[in-house]
């Protein structure tokens, strides 16, 4: 019975030291990055007003990365009733 009990406890020592954990590569920050490309686009100047319906884009090498910002939100009220629309609507404040 001992021997079973040592039987036992060898193999559950076994597979807790045995057990697998993967590691996940992260494209945050990572290797070389080049801002000779960012300084050559001319960025125009944003005239955003009250009322406005602006989209935000963000872009990187990952596109899965940004996927959760570039998401389409907001609406346009019209006599109580919203209407969706893509974008973000520019409150009064």
């Amino acid at each position: 019975m001992k021997c079973l009990y040592n039987l036992a406890g060898i193999v559950v020592l076994l597979l807790l030291l045995s057990s697998c954990g993967s590691t996940k590569n992260l494209q945050y920050m990572q290797g070389s990055f080049d801002t000779s490309k960012l300084s050559a686009y001319n960025f125009p100047v944003p005239v955003i007003q009250k009322g406005d319906l602006i989209s935000i884009t963000v872009f990187s090498d990952a596109p899965n990365a940004t996927a959760i910002y570039n998401q389409s939100v907001g609406g346009i009220q019209t006599g109580g009733s919203a209407i969706a629309a893509p974008g973000y609507l520019v409150n009064e404040q």
